[in-house]
């Protein structure tokens, strides 16, 4: 580009024209408006440099010149080409749509430098979020007729730079290896592919999940002050230091109201029924959620009984001497105002509409601190965010608020491959494709497919959150199923569809939902021919509910908390099966010391037939993994005539095992076992041609065992050994299990 400026007279000259050459698209009067002089200024040095640099600032204009002839500005231009084409080279792990879908520019649009640079740097980021640091990005132009560019992008992917150590400083009550169990990112290991690439949005969300980690077990004031990532081994290892200040640990002394409203005392009814009912209790350890769920029912508690525009804040006072800490929820007016306008800012991939549904406010609420406060928690528990953020910026009126809540989106998509060895069931392979923000629209969809020696089993399912933007969850799933009992072959496909929801704003959900199943028994075996009437196709239709409250820490490995589910299927709604099912499930998990833990299991079912008797598929199998010790399908009444094991209508088995640190140290994340289980297997109720053949006794099964269980690089490794000491003659025992999952 070039400048022309001619020599200046001494005396001012005022510029009487302005002339602008060699615009194609641009209007005349547009670019005479963009310009910081006009007709009738004086020529100066200054006023042609100002000019010539507002022209640039736009972008439009490849290149410019001005120069002075006589009183006249004249302006010569060359437009910036325009967008034909938008291509992408040399990309292998993201797809054209998708690059092309995070770009702002666009073709039939000015070719702009700057623009595309900054699209470059965010390609860079998208990049980044896979795991690639390596990256390389140049854009380049191919000039066409009549003013036309193509424009390309040229990338370098380079390879993922993966997470090589991950080290935790100032940790003393829990281990690296219970916080990396934790935390979303993982170290590079053998045969783990997935979910170890390194991700700085990743980074941070982990500090959010240590912090929280900590808060829900009695460290209220932890802080996690740093997350540092240092680069080795160039562009190609990360390692990550995180630094925590635990603080000290305290349990809940007493929890009160101090109400500030005149109209409301301190004991009210329904508030201290609140407290009695909520998740929190005297000489319980800190929790902070728990803490928070209570704050949220006393606001809800208060706005439903005509205290609108209140707030229940947190107090917390501390005995350092006897580490407890008084929990009080300050009750006091609000500020009148009220939400204007949400703006949801940061969304690439998740709509507005689907945030919106998780959100406890709404436009025109209230201002309510709790609830906006709620707002961060919320988001991340979806799992579809890697941070979250609220500001409260100023309305068009005093009274009025503007909520912007930005977001940051992480990966929601995870393949899971794996393959298993056990003792009893033999070598099986597994595969898992999950995306739980499916189309950006908060859809669940699973895919799974389990071969073994003695069964196959294939299911799809989805799940929708708020549907229709009601609180529920609506389910869909189908599956298939193979199995070989050792007497029979079974195979079953059907479908089911239900919803579940949070009852009320406790840790207690519901769920009701229809399937329907066919199934067929055949190749029965010649020493069961008493069951040979059990042969061929039958419908089941049923309608199921279900209540549970889940309250662990970890679905792997929960170290504290409870889970309960009770259920009961009832199938006669046309089909050929007819009866109810019951079933209870209960799981506590305590911790005894900094690295052991404790847990009680339970289980049991009951089946009656409705109408006729019951088939063989309907009653329930024993034994294995949860009355270890016992054969699976080889405990319980028995057939002494052709020597066969029968499913049972009645059972409960229960179990209690410790897990603890065997000299191993802590992040090898090797431990022993002990535990007992005991179990009963009875009563018998379905089509059996030699039923007063069968020998029941009803009697109590048991056997204590001892094992290692470690979390290895190669996946979960368990060798375990039974002793049964209580068993009938008849029961298949067995006295060692092997397992061996890899996860990829």
């Amino acid at each position: 580009m070039a400048l022309l400026l001619l020599s200046f007279s001494s005396h001012a000259q005022i510029i009487e024209d302005i002339v602008i050459k060699g615009a194609e698209r641009t209007d005349g009067l547009s670019l005479l408006s963009q310009l910081p002089i006009a007709i009738g200024d004086e020529f100066s040095e200054q006023t042609m440099d100002d000019a010539l640099k507002a022209l640039y600032a736009t972008g439009n204009f490849e290149n410019i010149s001005l120069k002075r002839d006589g009183n006249d500005l004249v302006i010569t231009i060359k437009e910036q080409p325009i967008i034909n084409q938008i291509a992408f080279e040399g990309n292998n792990v993201i797809t054209d749509d998708i690059l092309q879908a995070e770009i702002r520019i666009r073709p039939r649009q000015t070719y702009n430098q700057a623009r595309v640079q900054a699209d470059v740097r965010h390609l860079l980021n998208i990049y980044q979020r896979y795991g690639r640091f390596a990256i390389r990005i140049e854009p380049k132009i191919i000039r066409l007729p009549q003013n036309r560019v193509n424009l390309i992008f040229e990338i370098a992917e380079g390879r993922k730079t993966k997470i090589e150590h991950i080290v935790f400083i100032g940790n003393d009550f829990y281990s690296d290896g219970v916080l990396k169990r934790e935390i979303y990112s993982k170290e590079r290991r053998f045969l783990r592919f997935f979910a170890t690439n390194f991700d700085p949005e990743r980074i941070e969300g982990d500090r959010q999940v240590i912090r929280r980690f900590y808060r829900n077990r009695g460290f209220p004031d932890i802080d996690v002050s740093s997350a540092i990532a240092e680069l080795n081994r160039p562009q190609k290892f990360f390692a990550i230091n995180f630094a925590i200040d635990e603080g000290n640990r305290f349990r809940i002394s007493n929890i009160k109201i101090n109400s500030k409203l005149p109209n409301l005392i301190n004991d009210d009814e329904g508030l201290l029924k609140l407290i009695r009912k909520a998740d929190l209790d005297v000489n319980d350890w800190y929790h902070s959620d728990n803490i928070d769920d209570l704050q949220t029912q006393i606001v809800n508690y208060l706005h439903a009984n005509g205290y609108p525009f209140t707030d229940a804040n947190i107090q917390e006072e501390r005995n350092l001497e006897t580490r407890t800490i008084d929990i009080i929820y300050e009750i006091d007016r609000a500020p009148k105002r009220y939400i204007e306008r949400i703006e949801i800012v940061g969304n690439t991939r998740t709509l507005d509409k689907v945030i919106r549904q998780y959100l406890p406010v709404s436009e025109g609420d209230p201002v309510i601190p709790s609830r906006v406060n709620s707002i961060n928690r919320t988001l991340q528990f979806t799992g579809f965010f890697s941070d979250v953020s609220v500001d409260l910026l100023d309305g068009s009126e005093q009274d009025k608020v503007v909520l912007r809540i930005t977001v940051s989106e992480k990966l929601t998509g995870s393949l899971n491959l794996g393959i298993g060895y056990g003792s009893l069931n033999g070598a099986s392979l597994r595969f898992g494709l999950r995306e739980s923000n499916f189309g950006g629209r908060g859809n669940s969809i699973d895919l799974s497919l389990n071969i073994s020696e003695q069964s196959n089993v294939f299911s799809i399912s989805n799940r929708r959150p708020n549907y229709r933007g009601l609180p529920v969850n609506v389910n869909y799933s189908i599956y298939r199923s193979e199995s070989d009992s050792g007497f029979y072959d079974r195979t079953a496909v059907g479908a089911s569809a239900g919803l579940s929801y949070r009852i009320g704003q406790t840790k207690w959900y519901h769920s009701i939902s229809y399937s329907q199943d066919s199934t067929t028994i055949d190749n029965i075996s010649t020493t069961a021919s008493s069951i040979q009437q059990q042969a061929g196709n039958s419908i089941t239709s049923s309608i199921s509910q279900a209540f549970s409250r889940d309250t662990r820490n970890s679905n792997l490995a929960p170290t504290m908390g409870t889970l309960f589910s009770v259920s009961q299927q009832y199938s006669g709604l046309g089909g050929d099966n007819h009866y109810v099912q019951s079933t209870l499930r209960y799981s506590a998990y305590s911790s005894l010391t900094r690295n052991s833990t404790i847990d009680f299991r339970f289980r049991a079912g009951h089946i009656e037939a409705t109408k006729d008797e019951l088939r063989l598929t309907d009653a329930f199998y024993v034994g294995g993994t949860y009355l270890r010790g016992f054969v699976y399908g080889r405990v319980g009444p028995y057939d002494e005539t052709e020597g066969i094991h029968l499913p049972v209508t009645q059972y409960a088995t229960a179990t209690v095992e410790t897990f603890f640190p065997i000299g191993f140290p802590p992040e090898s994340n090797v431990k022993g076992t002990l535990f007992i289980d005991s179990g009963i297997a009875t009563k018998t109720n379905f089509a059996y041609e030699n039923s007063e053949n069968i020998t029941d006794t009803g009697s109590l099964r048991q056997a204590w065992g001892y094992g290692l269980v470690w979390h290895s690089p190669v996946g979960p490794i368990r060798f375990e050994w039974m002793r049964p000491f209580n068993y009938e003659e008849t029961d298949y025992l067995d006295t060692y299990e092997f397992s061996l999952g890899i996860a990829f």
